[in-house]
C-alpha cells in the first residue's frame, strides 16, 4: 500500500459544507462506501478542525466524504502547499468552510486537544487515548502471565472467581489480591457466554477501522467487551498491521488471500479479480502467491 503526504477536502454530505487540511502518510480508500482517507495505523482520518460546528457534525455521525486535492511527495513542502489552497479558496471567509483560519498550522504546532473529537461517533481524543492504553495494558498483562489470548486469560479468571475468592485467584497468578477483581470488572461472564461474537465480527471489525473504541464498539453492537476482546483479537494483532488492505476490507490477511484464491481458482482473471474486490491487480497477484508459498513446500511439487 502506498502512503503519502496530501492535501485533502472533507464534505460534510449533511451539512453541505467543506473543511481543508492536509495529511502526511495516508491514503484514500473506500470505507463503507464512502471515500475515507486511512492513516498509516489503519485509521479513519477525519481532520483536526477546532471548529465546534463541525465537531459537533461529526458527533451526529453526519457521512463525511474525503477527496485529495493534491499529493506532495515531500514532506516538508506539505504546509506551504496547504497553505496556498487554504488561501486560494479564502476558507476563512467563505462560510461552506468549517475552516477557522487560512493558516496551516500543522498538528506539531497546533496539536489536537484533549477534547477534540476524533472520530464520527463523537469520541474524544482523551477518551480514545484512555481506552487504546487499557487495551495495551491488558494485552501486556496476559502476554506477562504467559497467555497469547487476552480474552482467554480474563474468561479463565471469570470462572475462576465463581469458585474461589478474588483473593485466592490473584494469588495463583502471583499478583496483589485485587487484580482478579479489578482486571475483570468491566466484562459480563454471563452476557459474553450467551454473545453471537462470530456474526458480530464483520461489524467490529468496521468500527475498529473507523477508529471507534473497545467500550463504544460493546455499547453499539449491544455486547459484552470481553466479546470485543475476541472478535478482534486476530484482526488487532501487531503483523495484521502489515496487511493494510485486508484491514480495511474487514478481513485477516488470511482470509483475503483465501477469498482471492478462491475468485483465482474458480476461473476469474487477475484483472477481474481486482474489479470484484476493488484492490489494484499487483496486490490482488501478492496476496494469491502468498496464498501458496504459505500453504506449500517446494517438496510437496516432487
Amino acid at each position: 500500500m502506498k502512503y503519502t503526504n496530501v492535501v485533502y477536502v472533507l464534505t460534510d454530505i449533511t451539512e453541505g459544507k467543506y473543511y481543508l487540511g492536509s495529511k502526511t502518510e495516508c491514503y484514500l480508500c473506500d470505507l463503507r462506501g464512502v471515500k475515507t482517507l486511512v492513516t498509516r495505523e489503519g485509521r479513519a482520518y477525519y481532520g483536526s478542525s477546532k471548529n465546534k460546528s463541525f465537531i459537533a457534525s461529526k458527533s451526529r455521525g453526519n457521512k463525511i466524504v474525503a477527496e485529495v486535492l493534491q499529493v506532495v511527495p515531500n514532506r516538508d513542502k506539505l504546509l506551504k502547499v496547504e497553505q496556498e489552497w487554504l488561501q486560494e479558496f479564502k476558507v476563512a471567509s467563505d462560510h461552506r468552510f468549517y475552516n477557522l483560519t487560512e493558516k496551516a498550522f500543522g498538528s506539531k504546532i497546533f496539536p489536537m486537544q484533549n477534547n477534540s473529537i476524533c472520530n464520527s461517533y463523537g469520541e474524544s481524543v482523551k477518551k480514545l487515548a484512555k481506552s487504546r492504553s487499557s487495551v495495551s495494558k491488558r494485552y501486556s498483562s496476559a502476554s506477562e502471565l504467559g497467555w497469547t489470548k487476552p480474552h482467554e486469560l480474563y474468561y479463565h479468571i471469570l470462572k475462576q472467581l465463581e469458585l474461589h475468592n478474588g483473593a485466592e485467584v490473584s494469588r495463583s497468578f502471583g499478583r496483589h489480591r485485587h487484580f482478579a477483581k479489578v482486571t475483570t470488572r468491566c466484562f459480563s461472564l454471563s452476557r459474553y457466554e450467551t454473545d453471537d461474537i462470530e456474526s458480530n465480527i464483520p461489524e467490529m471489525r468496521n468500527l475498529f477501522i473507523e477508529g471507534v473504541s473497545y467500550e463504544l464498539i460493546s455499547e453499539t453492537l449491544d455486547i459484552d467487551l470481553l466479546s470485543v476482546y475476541e472478535g478482534l483479537y486476530l484482526f488487532t494483532k501487531k503483523d495484521v498491521d502489515k496487511y493494510l488492505t485486508a484491514k480495511q476490507k474487514g478481513l485477516t490477511d488470511d482470509e483475503l488471500d483465501i477469498k482471492i484464491a478462491k475468485l483465482i481458482l474458480l476461473g476469474s482473471s487477475f484483472q477481474e479479480c481486482s474489479r470484484k474486490l476493488s484492490i489494484d491487480r499487483r496486490t490482488v497477484q501478492r496476496y494469491f502467491i502468498r496464498f501458496f508459498r504459505r500453504r506449500f513446500k517446494i517438496n510437496d511439487l516432487k
